[in-house]
């Protein structure tokens, strides 16, 4: 990563859009542009690739331990403002998590089961996949859900 003495000579930080410009090089224009694959806005700088996010917060925490990664509480991977963003380690991470594209029941956790004509709700804790229960109706298994997503911890945010 980038020291915090280069991010600060390299770029400037406008927190009220959360874009990243260059400083006194290309006119000032904004710094990146969006990685196809990852959503992301990517800065090559000093020859090197980097998320203009994890460069933000760099700016913002004037340093963090690099092993906590930079989550977008909204989940627009484009929204670099400073109450988007916040530090947390992988696990908390993947507790705001959005909805898959392959998710066919609307609620991250819920699944219907077509053999036993019933929802099954599930949650990830403890680096587990736990089961919450059977449900006729597909409100029951999604009320199971969210009541376990609240009681350990998932974001609010989390299977938008």
């Amino acid at each position: 990563m980038l020291s915090l003495n280069q991010v600060n000579e390299l770029f400037r930080y406008e927190p009220s859009s959360g874009k990243l410009f260059w400083k006194n090089r290309f006119n000032n224009k904004e710094a990146g542009t969006i990685k196809k694959d990852t959503g992301y806005i990517q800065v090559k700088a000093l020859g090197k690739l980097y998320y203009a996010h994890r460069i933000i917060m760099l700016m913002l925490t004037k340093g963090y331990d690099e092993r906590l990664q930079v989550d977008h509480v909204d989940h627009n991977r484009l929204n670099n403002r400073p109450d988007n963003l916040r530090l947390v380690t992988q696990h908390d991470n993947l507790k705001n998590v959005s909805k898959t594209k392959t998710n066919t029941s609307g609620c991250v956790g819920v699944s219907y089961i077509t053999r036993d004509r019933r929802f099954v709700a599930q949650i990830y804790i403890n680096k587990k996949n736990t089961n919450l229960g059977y449900f006729k109706t597909f409100e029951e298994a999604v009320k199971v859900r969210k009541a376990a997503e609240r009681k350990y911890g998932y974001h609010p945010n989390h299977g938008l």
